[in-house]
């Protein structure tokens, strides 16, 4: 059988160097499905010691951050009287966001540190809830609340960063790994054969009418 595909019910299908060249790509969706496989228990991660240890220290800093919002609330209504206002029909929302787009830039960045700190400590607290709700044999989604250690002071919580820190290096391994079964995967003769019986076989279904 030729390597070329010349019948005009071919003409969907790479040549042969083409296809070898795809059957070795490893492609970004590929991976990502890859690691959405990978575990996000806490039990596979750290022990029972270290979660509720990585619980304490995410507890300190939710504290911590509690003063900071009360502090930068203060200096963002010192700001801006109207932060913090909240409605419900769309046009007083409207013109509360015109009136914050108005602010000085001063004025507006003391608003957005604000509003930063408040998101900041809503992360913190997802983490903390996640990890007293299921330090037993529960879960914890560490992709959905991994962002809260990208708030984190340095040095803050090292248990939990540990922790986090294993999950990424589970998923670098089984990236790693998918990547060289992919780049491996064979294009000799016999598996340019087996590719070659797999059109055929469309080919025939599609004849039949099984597909369009």
């Amino acid at each position: 059988m030729s390597d070329e595909l010349v019948t005009p019910a071919n003409l969907m299908f790479p040549d042969r160097g083409a296809w070898a060249r795809s059957r070795q790509t490893v492609y970004a969706d590929d991976v990502d499905m890859v690691l959405e496989d990978v575990g996000d228990d806490p039990a596979d991660y750290a022990t029972r010691t270290e979660v509720v240890q990585a619980a304490t220290e995410l507890g300190d800093l939710w504290r911590q951050l509690g003063r900071e919002v009360r502090e930068a609330n203060k200096a963002a209504r010192a700001a801006w009287p109207l932060y913090g206002s909240r409605h419900r029909k769309r046009s007083a929302v409207l013109a509360l966001a015109a009136d914050r787009d108005r602010l000085s830039p001063e004025k507006k960045a003391v608003v957005e540190h604000a509003d930063a700190v408040k998101h900041h400590r809503q992360l913190i607290g997802a983490a903390l809830e996640q990890l007293r709700r299921d330090a037993g044999p529960g879960r914890l989604h560490l992709r959905t609340i991994v962002n809260a250690q990208k708030w984190m002071p340095a040095g803050a919580c090292p248990t939990w960063r540990t922790i986090v820190d294993r999950w990424k290096q589970a998923r670098g391994h089984a990236g790693e790994d998918y990547a060289e079964q992919v780049q491996q995967r064979p294009t000799d003769d016999d598996a340019w054969r087996l590719e070659l019986d797999r059109r055929a076989q469309i080919k025939m279904a599609r004849a039949r009418g099984h597909l369009c």
